[in-house]
């Protein structure tokens, strides 16, 4: 009996170590070692390689699989096209793979494939943050005003860990303010006014949160002041938006190991989890 789907070929490098899923068209997009961009369509269960593209501004092959100084690192998705993210730039195409705008990045900018944590608002804009320790930003891009990049420097946290990446994972909220899971605590960010929130451990306050080091985020979907917290070894946290308060769960409470590093929440309200000793299935949780 089949018990396995096999998409792949033996060209082009099939080695895949990316995969984003765009659920509403029903599509898989890969990645492989190869830097090569694969769609698989799943009502066709077709497998599509995407050409490269070229830059009609300039004329100038523009390849997504460029040499080493400019990788192509990861991919995002939004209503009306595609963002790539490169070392030296972060690149928009629209539906049909036309290239529409390119944000080219200084030194400054320069991104490290390996801290990149994008995330697309409700308004389509692209949100980043990049950099260890004090060095920390979150940056903004509008894929309707090329070079346009804006950048806001994370507050000093701390208990930040220099040896990673400041930031875990962003996450925007409904009225698209951002909450951002760090290796310092947890960051809340007013898109409107750029004014950041704090919240870190506190060893007097039990109802704070059990650590500053975040792995993960994920939004209740039926409380909706009820944000879930995953932490490098202090278990799930279930954090009170409205109140600022704390209720931990760890492996006392049954969890299979206190590092969670990601949270999905499923149509009934269970959480599940990745952690360092498989996964766990949580009932919901008062």
């Amino acid at each position: 009996m089949e018990r396995f789907l096999h998409i792949g070929n033996s060209q082009d490098g099939f080695s895949l170590n990316t995969i984003w899923d765009d659920y509403k068209e029903e599509k898989i997009w890969l990645r492989n070692f190869a830097v090569n961009i694969f769609l698989y369509d799943r009502k066709s269960e077709k497998l599509i390689k995407i050409p490269q593209t070229e830059e009609t501004k300039t004329g100038k092959g523009f390849k997504l699989n460029a040499d080493y100084q400019s990788r192509f690192n990861t991919f995002c998705i939004d209503k009306d096209g595609y963002w790539v993210l490169r070392d030296t730039s972060v690149v928009y195409f629209d539906k049909s793979w036309k290239l529409k705008t390119i944000f080219n990045l200084t030194y400054t900018h320069w991104i490290d494939f390996w801290e990149l944590k994008p995330r697309i608002d409700n308004e389509g804009k692209l949100w980043l943050s990049f950099g260890i320790g004090s060095n920390a930003k979150l940056y903004k891009f509008d894929k309707d005003k090329p070079n346009d990049i804006k950048s806001y420097p994370i507050p000093h946290l701390t208990e930040a860990v220099k040896e990673y990446p400041l930031t875990s994972i962003i996450l925007p909220d409904e009225n698209n303010n951002l909450w951002l899971g760090t290796m310092g605590g947890l960051l809340f960010f007013n898109t409107t006014t750029a004014e950041w929130k704090i919240y870190e451990h506190s060893n007097t306050d039990s109802t704070s949160l059990p650590m500053n080091q975040i792995y993960t985020l994920c939004k209740d979907q039926f409380e909706n002041n009820i944000l879930w917290v995953g932490t490098k070894g202090g278990g799930l946290t279930k954090f009170n938006i409205a109140t600022g308060k704390c209720k931990t769960y760890t492996t006392e409470n049954g969890l299979p190991n206190n590092v969670v590093y990601g949270i999905l929440q499923d149509d009934k309200g269970n959480l599940w989890m990745s952690t360092n000793n498989g996964i766990a299935k949580s009932p919901v949780l008062s």
